[in-house]
């Protein structure tokens, strides 16, 4: 028979809560600082930066995560390591596609997008590649050590940003914090989890699952039009109507849409 350790079920479900619902404040905090202390007009242009990132997220490999949860709760730890290399090297088709972006708006003559949709596509692939440790972690069991960490790299990156918007108002240079604050987060703990997980007892990395974890790669290709449908409003809205506009449009849905994904989340309501 099974023997169902509830104590254990409760904790690690209460740690996945905190988790999610801490890196959903999270972002609404740092979005009612961007409404003050940014112009709307900035605002709406870093907003469409980031939808334009976010629309083609479905070419970053994000299914390596849930394969990198399953090998590390087997002790195959180094499919760890091996994950974030497999994410540096398929996740450039992502930086492919931005550039294309970027020469697109440089022969248009906005160097400013230009340089920031490039600096976005260099930097999002070892940003994703990094945050594997918290797939690494669930695995282990360590949820409570994920959230400390993964609200660590947040704070790390939030004060970063509020740091930007008191000195600055350029967009690129706000673009830039944003991406290397992100990667220095991420990347500080990817290593700390690398230390602090150093096991001699590990299986070997053999070839079935390897062959998942390439798998894994493509997973994240399926949620092409969903992926797409949740960048493409902000997109329309920037186009025909201006970053004004998309500033104003983005805060208004900021709150409905993070409630939204807490019902799926907690709730199963659509």
């Amino acid at each position: 028979y099974t023997v169902l350790d509830l104590e254990y079920v409760a904790k690690t479900e209460f740690w996945s809560r905190m988790n999610f619902g801490i890196s959903s404040l999270l972002p609404i905090f740092l979005s009612i600082v961007f409404a003050n202390l940014l112009p709307r007009d900035l605002y709406g242009s870093f907003r469409y930066l980031m939808s334009i990132a976010g629309a083609f997220g479905f070419l970053i490999s994000s299914g390596l995560d849930g394969a990198i949860l399953r090998a590390a709760a087997r002790v195959y730890d180094s499919a760890f390591q091996y994950a974030v290399q497999r994410h540096l090297r398929t996740d450039f088709i992502f930086f492919l596609s931005m550039s294309v972006f970027s020469v697109f708006y440089a022969i248009n003559g906005n160097a400013v997008f230009s340089i920031s949709l490039l600096v976005l596509g260099l930097t999002a692939p070892f940003f994703f590649a990094f945050r594997s440790y918290r797939a690494y972690l669930m695995g282990k069991g360590k949820k409570r050590l994920s959230l400390i960490y993964s609200v660590s790299a947040n704070l790390i990156y939030i004060l970063a940003m509020v740091i930007a918007l008191f000195v600055t108002d350029s967009i690129i240079a706000i673009v830039c914090t944003y991406a290397l604050s992100k990667i220095f987060s991420t990347f500080l703990f990817y290593k700390k989890t690398l230390r602090v997980f150093k096991s001699s007892s590990e299986k070997k990395l053999d070839k079935g699952i390897k062959k998942i974890l390439r798998k894994a790669e493509y997973l994240s290709v399926m949620d092409i039009f969903t992926t797409i449908s949740l960048y493409i409003d902000k997109i329309l809205v920037f186009h025909f109507l201006g970053p004004v506009q998309l500033a104003v449009y983005s805060l208004a849905v900021l709150i409905p849409e993070r409630l939204r994904t807490y019902s799926r989340k907690f709730l199963g309501f659509i």
